[in-house]
């Protein structure tokens, strides 16, 4: 029984081989003219280079000896929109989102009047350090959008265009852990992406900065007039220690630049290309294409089979 069984794997092999040989001119061609595209399209493709910042959060710096206390009135201080201090692994969470956000973005795209980078560009001439445009999209010489616009949509691009296809280019990994954020950028220019990163780590900091003064001087607003109120002194206690917090948040806002995230790695001018995996583009390609005649071969092969046994 195990003899037969070998012998009928053996068969099968067999015509498995025999048929692959008598279609080897088919096979032989299909994973040619693949490789072929393969390695037209891998070589079609621009370079694109990615520049990466690793940031840490800063340590909290405060010194007030009753801080514990305010633990205590963390309710009210939540109720009155008071910042008592909080995980970092929430916030590089939250920054983590944040960057992913249409209206963060789309901010960033404005402030940086980005949106002839993000959506013409097609390519970078090294040479000159200059940025190649798509010709049926933006006329460089004159500065102005020649583009066929999408149904609805201006001939100038807006942010809200632009913004799926930055997101596309951005990279950021919260390693909550350590404590750590990486972000990257991926552009045509090495200059352009290490620009952007850095430009990206610097207005996050911004928002970050002026929320933190603009909730300070609430809360600084608030306690004040809550300890002119209050009679009890232990009450009044924890409020002046609560109000120490927030007048220290507020100078620490001024002078801080990174406020929310402080470079533990800076951005360096990438020299290499990210992609496209040109190598790992033709092998695939090609591997595909000889599997498809492989199938393409038994299928004929089995076709002409039946129509023979049938006539």
């Amino acid at each position: 029984m195990k003899q037969f069984a070998l012998d009928e794997e053996v068969l099968s092999l067999s015509s498995f081989i025999e048929t692959f040989w008598r279609w080897k001119w088919l096979i032989i061609t299909m994973t040619s003219i693949s490789a072929i595209l393969s390695v037209l399209y891998a070589t079609s493709q621009p370079d694109v280079y990615r520049a990466q910042i690793v940031a840490i959060t800063p340590p909290e710096k405060s010194s007030n000896p009753i801080s514990g206390l305010s633990g205590q009135l963390s309710g009210l201080a939540g109720m009155a929109g008071i910042n008592i201090g909080g995980s970092s692994e929430k916030k590089l969470e939250q920054i983590k989102e944040l960057i992913r956000s249409r209206s963060f973005l789309q901010g960033f795209i404005e402030r940086h009047d980005l949106i002839v980078d993000i959506v013409a560009a097609k390519d970078w001439d090294s040479a000159n350090n200059r940025i190649i445009y798509d010709e049926t999209l933006y006329d460089e010489k004159s500065k102005q959008w020649i583009r066929t616009p999408p149904p609805g949509k201006d001939i100038v691009p807006s942010a809200w265009e632009a913004y799926p296809l930055l997101l596309k280019k951005i990279k950021s990994e919260a390693l909550v852990k350590r404590s750590m954020f990486k972000l990257s950028v991926d552009h045509y220019s090495p200059f352009k992406a290490k620009e952007w990163v850095e430009l990206l780590l610097s207005d996050i900091n911004t928002l970050y900065r002026q929320r933190s003064k603009d909730e300070a001087k609430n809360s600084i607003a608030y306690l004040e007039s809550a300890l002119e109120k209050t009679k009890i002194a232990e009450v009044k206690t924890m409020f002046y220690g609560l109000l120490e917090d927030q007048i220290k948040g507020d100078m620490l806002s001024e002078v801080r630049q990174e406020f929310a995230l402080e470079t533990y790695s800076p951005a360096v001018m990438p020299e290499d290309k990210e992609h496209p995996k040109r190598a790992m583009i033709c092998i695939i390609g090609t591997l595909i294409g000889g599997i498809i005649s492989l199938i393409s071969a038994l299928i004929l092969n089995s076709f002409i089979s039946n129509r023979t046994n049938k006539g």
